[in-house]
C-alpha cells in the first residue's frame, strides 16, 4: 500500500504538470522585443569545501584561497545529522567551514554575487579581498565586485557555532542546527539600469479581471529619460516613460484586462510568462499566476469563490541533506502533499523562490511564516534594536516572496500567547501588521495562536489581523488520556469560541497532530494507529464546525530537530512510549520518505472539509 501511494503521488504530479501553462512569450504587433539581450544570472552550483572546527583558517590566510578542499555541490549542508549520539552533539553545536570557487569573467563591469540563504553567519571575499558580510539564514543577500576579463575566485567563510548563542540574537529554530550554503549561488552583471521588487495585483470583475503590473527600476547612469517594455501572457505591457536622475529609482506600472479563464486556482494551476526590460540593459522574466484572494466577514475566498485551506506543513529539512533541498527533494515533497490531496501547506520559515515556483505550478497554497521563529509563548526581541531587526526580516520577505501566487498569507507568529508576550509583542505585531498591509495589501496578514492558551477576548492586537491559526494538540499534549468524545467536544467548542470570538476573522487550524513510530505497539501513544485514528476523529470534528477556513496538519513529513529531544513535555505523560530520538515524528511520512498509515485517513478527512 506504501509503496502504491507514493507511484499514485508521483504520477499525480506528472499527469499535474502536464496541465500547466506557461503563456507567452509572443506580444503585440510592433511591440519591441523584450531583453532579447538582457542577461541571465550564472547559477554557481560547483563549489570546494572545507570545515575548519578550530577557526584557524582566517589566520592562515583562506581568504585568498582554500587548500584541500573536497568537491560539494551548492545547495549544501555540512552537518546533516545524525539525529543523536555524540557525533549528533557535535553536529548540533555548530562549526566554520570554508566554500571557494572560481569564476571566469569575460566582460569587464559590475557583478551581483546573490546568495540565496546561507546558516548562520557568512563573509564573503572576492580575489582576497572582503566584499561583505551577512547573519541569519533563509533570506537573499547579495555582494556586488567590479570585476574585470579574466578568473576570479570567490572564497566564503560560514560560521554556524553555537545554537543558544543564535537563539539569543533572535534567531531561534525549532529544527536542527544546519550550516552551510543552502541556497543557491548566482553571478550577474549589471547594467546602466536593474529592476526589482516586480508586484502583480489582480482584481476581479465578472468575467474579467484586471492585472496591475509594477516593478522598480534603478538608474545608475546620468539624467535620462527611461522606457520600459513588458510582456504578459503574450500582451504587451504599456509603461509609462520614466525620467530619472542619476542612481534614482522609481516604480513603473502598468495594467491590462484578462479573461478569468486565465486566472490561477489549486484547481487550474494556470502560470503566464511575465518579461520587464529596460532594452537590453536589465531584465526581469518570471511565471506569475493571476489570482484574487478575499477574506470579508471571517471567509476566505479566491477569485471570488470560497477557499477551504487542506493540507500539512512542509518539514524545515530531509534527511542526508538537511535544509539545502535540490530539485528532487523539493519534487518529492510536492508528490507528497499530492498524496494527501492538499490545496494548501504552511511553512514556518520564508521558502526558497525554487520551492515556491514549485508551489506555484502544482496550485497548493502557502500559510507563510515571515517574522522570526519563536516557541510557543515565547518572545525574544525584547529590545527596540531587536523588534525593529524583526520588522526588517518581516519587510525582506514580503517583498521577496509576494510575486508568488501561492502565498495565501503572512504569519507574524508561531504560536501567539492570549496577550502576547508582555515584552512588547502586541504593540510590535500590531505595527508590523499595517507596514504588511502597505507592503501587500493583496493578502490577509496573519498571526498562529497558541491553542493551549487562547485569547479569551479581542484585543487590539487581534484588531490588527485579518486571519488566526490555531494550534490543536488535544489528545496528544491536552486532554492527556480523556476519552475520544471528550476530545472531540473540547476540539470543537474550542473552535466554536473563536469563530464566534473573531466573526470577522479568517479561522483555520494551522497545526494538529501527534507523533508515531513503528518503535511503539500500534495503538498505544506513539503508535502508527494511535496517529492515524487521532487525525481521522479530529478531521471529523472539523467538518463540523461551521465557517471554518482550514485545517492544516503538522507536520508532512519527520524531520530532525536535536540530539537531546524525546517529544518534549510528553515524555512525562506517557513514560512507556519509546521515542524517535532527536527527530520530531509528527510527520504523515516518515524521515526516509515513507507514508504512514495517516496518509489515507488524512487525504479522506481533508476531502469531506469541502463536503
Amino acid at each position: 500500500m506504501r509503496r502504491a501511494l507514493l507511484v499514485l503521488a508521483v504520477l499525480l504530479v506528472l499527469v499535474g504538470g502536464a496541465l500547466l501553462t506557461v503563456l507567452g512569450p509572443g506580444g503585440d504587433a510592433g511591440q519591441p522585443a523584450v531583453a532579447a539581450h538582457a542577461p541571465e544570472p550564472r547559477v554557481l552550483k560547483d563549489w570546494t569545501f572545507r570545515e575548519d572546527p578550530d577557526d584557524v583558517g582566517a589566520e592562515v590566510g583562506w581568504p585568498d584561497g582554500v587548500p584541500g578542499g573536497r568537491p560539494i555541490e551548492v545547495p549544501f549542508v555540512a552537518n546533516p545529522g545524525p539525529p543523536t549520539g555524540p557525533e549528533g552533539e557535535r553536529a548540533q553545536q555548530g562549526s566554520v567551514g570554508w566554500l571557494e570557487r572560481t569564476v571566469e569573467i569575460t566582460r569587464a563591469g559590475t557583478y551581483a554575487l546573490r546568495f540565496a540563504s546561507a546558516h548562520h553567519e557568512a563573509t564573503v571575499w572576492v580575489d582576497g579581498e572582503r566584499a561583505g558580510r551577512h547573519v541569519g539564514a533563509y533570506e537573499p543577500f547579495e555582494v556586488r565586485e567590479r570585476l574585470e576579463p579574466g578568473r576570479h575566485r570567490i572564497v566564503v567563510r560560514v560560521d554556524w557555532r553555537d545554537p543558544d548563542a543564535q537563539g539569543d540574537a533572535g534567531f531561534r529554530r525549532g529544527w536542527f542546527n544546519w550550516g552551510g550554503l543552502n541556497g543557491r549561488v548566482t553571478l550577474l552583471p549589471t547594467g546602466d539600469s536593474e529592476l526589482d521588487r516586480p508586484t502583480v495585483r489582480t482584481r476581479v470583475e465578472g468575467d474579467r479581471a484586471r492585472v496591475t503590473v509594477s516593478a522598480r527600476v534603478r538608474n545608475r547612469a546620468g539624467a535620462r529619460e527611461l522606457r520600459l517594455q513588458g510582456t504578459l501572457a503574450g500582451r504587451a505591457l504599456r509603461f509609462a516613460p520614466v525620467a530619472m536622475a542619476r542612481d534614482g529609482t522609481a516604480t513603473a506600472q502598468a495594467s491590462l484586462d484578462v479573461p478569468a479563464e486565465a486566472l490561477w486556482s489549486p484547481e487550474r494551476p494556470i502560470l503566464h510568462e511575465l518579461r520587464v526590460a529596460v532594452g537590453d540593459e536589465a531584465a526581469l522574466r518570471r511565471a506569475v499566476g493571476l489570482r484574487e484572494l478575499g477574506w470579508e466577514n471571517g471567509e476566505l475566498t479566491l477569485n471570488d469563490r470560497p477557499l477551504v485551506l487542506r493540507g500539512a506543513s512542509l518539514p524545515p529539512g530531509i534527511m542526508d541533506r538537511g535544509d539545502a533541498l535540490r530539485p528532487q527533494d523539493m519534487d518529492a515533497l510536492i508528490a507528497q502533499l499530492r498524496a494527501i490531496g492538499a490545496n494548501a501547506t504552511r511553512a514556518q520559515r520564508p521558502l526558497s523562490r525554487a520551492l515556491l515556483e514549485r508551489l506555484d505550478a502544482a496550485g497548493i497554497l502557502v500559510w507563510q511564516e515571515v517574522a522570526p521563529w519563536e516557541p510557543a509563548g515565547a518572545w525574544s526581541a525584547r529590545t527596540p534594536q531587536a523588534r525593529r531587526a524583526a520588522t526588517e526580516a518581516v519587510e525582506r520577505a514580503v517583498r521577496e516572496l509576494r510575486l508568488h501566487p501561492s502565498v495565501v498569507t503572512w504569519s507574524l507568529s508561531n504560536e501567539l500567547s492570549a496577550r502576547g508576550h508582555p515584552d512588547g509583542q502586541a504593540a510590535w505585531v500590531e505595527q508590523t501588521a499595517r507596514r504588511v498591509r502597505e507592503l501587500d495589501p493583496t493578502r490577509p496578514v496573519a498571526a498562529d495562536l497558541w491553542g493551549r492558551d487562547l485569547p479569551e477576548q479581542a484585543l487590539p492586537m487581534h484588531d490588527a489581523l485579518d486571519a488566526l491559526g490555531i494550534t490543536d494538540y488535544i489528545g496528544w499534549y491536552e486532554e492527556i488520556g480523556a476519552p475520544p468524545p471528550e476530545q472531540e467536544r473540547v476540539a470543537r467548542e474550542r473552535l466554536e469560541r473563536m469563530r464566534a470570538l473573531f466573526p470577522d476573522k479568517v479561522v483555520a487550524v494551522t497545526e494538529v497532530g501527534a507523533e508515531s513510530s513503528d518503535d511503539n505497539p500500534p495503538d498505544t501513544p506513539g503508535g502508527l494507529a494511535f496517529q492515524a485514528d487521532l487525525l481521522q476523529r479530529r478531521l471529523a470534528t472539523y467538518a463540523g464546525v461551521e465557517g471554518l477556513d482550514g485545517a492544516l496538519v503538522w507536520n508532512l513529513r519527520d524531520f530532525l530537530l536535536r540530539p537531546d529531544f524525546r517529544g518534549g513535555s510528553i515524555e512525562d505523560a506517557y513514560p512507556d512510549r519509546i521515542p524517535t530520538p532527536g527527530v520530531n515524528a509528527k510527520g504523515l511520512f516518515t524521515r526516509a520518505g515513507e507514508p504512514k498509515p495517516a496518509v489515507e485517513v488524512v487525504r479522506e478527512g481533508l476531502a469531506r472539509l469541502m463536503d
